[in-house]
């Protein structure tokens, strides 16, 4: 994908698309888990989230931030389409999951 493969599927700028939105989710959470957790003064987390722009795309210069979220795509778009279906089930009720577990919070 990011290495300038051609995919026989044709939608090599859909899968980049959808990549790219997974990446910049997983930094925005990255960021306000961040927040959440940091013992900074609230001036300072405030000053932090009017800048959230640059602090999230520094994050994207980091490649091994990548990797997971990458590796994940390719297996998706190696996969058969039955196969596709099954991982991306499984995938939303975990992120699902994760959000209802945090709900309790």
């Amino acid at each position: 994908m990011e290495n300038g493969s051609v995919h026989p599927d044709g939608l090599d700028d859909v899968w980049e698309l959808a990549l790219y939105c997974a990446k910049e989710a997983r930094l925005l959470r990255s960021f306000l888990d961040y927040l959440l957790k940091s013992q900074d003064a609230p001036e300072i987390k405030q000053a932090k989230l009017s800048e959230w722009r640059k602090h999230v795309g520094l994050q994207f210069g980091r490649p091994e931030f990548h990797e997971e979220t990458t590796a994940t795509f390719q297996k998706l778009r190696d996969s058969t389409i039955e196969e596709r279906g099954a991982l991306i089930h499984t995938m939303l009720s975990n992120a699902q999951a994760q959000y209802l577990e945090g709900a309790d919070s």
